[in-house]
């Protein structure tokens, strides 16, 4: 233990060897129970949202319903919440998030490597036939917008780019949604390799495809 003469704080090392103020340990403790306490709720609320989704559009669905379905209230959803919209953003980012984060070096060493990007793609697909409940449950009320807004951020443009990267990027984050929402849209019939061999034969110039 060390006395700080000049105030006589005393002030102890924790099991790291490092300094530790009087009541800092328990903040941190405080701290750690308030930040499960948040993602206990915010679970909750996330679930409570999908429920009431399954049975009734966005704009129907009242903060007072997701508070009753949840066991939460309103203080908490407000907490965390700016909308109501707010929760599906926030649980399509993590989804996402989650998905691209985790193979993130292997993508990026296909493309340094290969030049190619199959696969992310190959991958992608996977994770939204993994959760095609889900994606479809979106597409019917009207919220795959949210999916855009998330791809654009992970494949759009940056603002480091010059304009031909950003043109590019652009491009490919948007019809990677537009090949989503028509895959969603006609029921989701291929499997995730075969939507994949069809994203590969993208290559083939428009001329030979026959409709």
């Amino acid at each position: 233990m060390m006395v700080s003469s000049r105030w006589n704080i005393y002030i102890t090392l924790n099991s790291s060897g490092m300094y530790q103020l009087p009541g800092e340990r328990k903040y941190c403790v405080l701290n750690s129970y308030n930040a499960e306490r948040n993602s206990y709720v915010k679970e909750h609320i996330t679930a409570a949202m999908l429920e009431l989704l399954k049975e009734k559009e966005l704009k129907k669905i009242t903060v007072d319903e997701i508070a009753d379905r949840s066991g939460t209230g309103r203080v908490s959803f407000y907490r965390n919440y700016g909308s109501k919209e707010d929760i599906i953003v926030q649980y399509v980012h993590s989804l996402l998030s989650d998905w691209y984060h985790e193979d993130e070096q292997k993508f990026a060493h296909e493309k340094e490597t290969t030049g190619r990007d199959d696969g992310m793609y190959k991958s992608f697909f996977t994770h939204l036939t993994d959760h095609a409940n889900l994606y479809q449950l979106f597409y019917q009320r009207g919220l795959l917008y949210l999916l855009k807004n998330e791809l654009m951020k992970l494949f759009g443009p940056k603002e480091s780019y010059t304009n031909f990267p950003a043109y590019v990027s652009a491009f490919t984050a948007g019809g990677l949604y537009a090949w989503v929402e028509e895959w969603l849209k006609r029921g989701m019939p291929e499997s995730a390799e075969e939507i994949f061999q069809f994203m590969k034969m993208r290559e083939v110039t428009t001329y030979n495809i026959k409709y």
